[in-house]
């Protein structure tokens, strides 16, 4: 029994690494071939006789113009979040991270040399500055 295949045949519109040479380049006549040159490269513009050369020109030279960075730039971006999240610290990392007794220290300090009331353990800003801080020290805080 012979399977029928529903696959369209590719044409140059639709293949993303198709490159039409003509809107990048124009053609100058010589002998013994065509050449092209380039549009973009206004120093000194690049010609080559052969349409591979041209689209690797302009695939290595100018990629933004044919959407190429648009694909690296979303490699780039799930790199990026690969790495964001490989590095995020667990809270038992932040919770070890936390050091105690120099918080303690750092309240007496505050509450000695600055004349701040007793009673500013118990503020609802003290603990959100502290929770800024360091999100997992939430049941290391100091409460009264």
């Amino acid at each position: 029994m012979v399977s029928e295949s529903s696959s369209v045949p590719s044409t140059p519109s639709s293949n993303p690494d198709f490159i039409d040479v003509e809107t990048f380049f124009t053609r100058e006549k010589a002998k013994p071939r065509a050449l092209y040159v380039c549009l973009y490269c206004k120093a000194s513009p690049w010609r080559d006789d052969y349409k591979g050369n041209a689209r690797r020109h302009i695939r290595n030279h100018h990629p933004y113009l044919i959407g190429l960075s648009s694909r690296q730039n979303r490699s780039q971006q799930s790199l990026d979040t690969y790495i964001t999240s490989s590095t995020t610290p667990s809270a038992a990392a932040l919770r070890n991270a936390f050091n105690r007794q120099a918080y303690v220290d750092a309240i007496i300090g505050l509450v000695t040399r600055r004349r701040v009331a007793f009673s500013m353990v118990e503020w609802d800003e003290l603990k959100d500055l502290a929770l800024a801080c360091n999100p997992a020290i939430e049941d290391s805080q100091i409460t009264s």
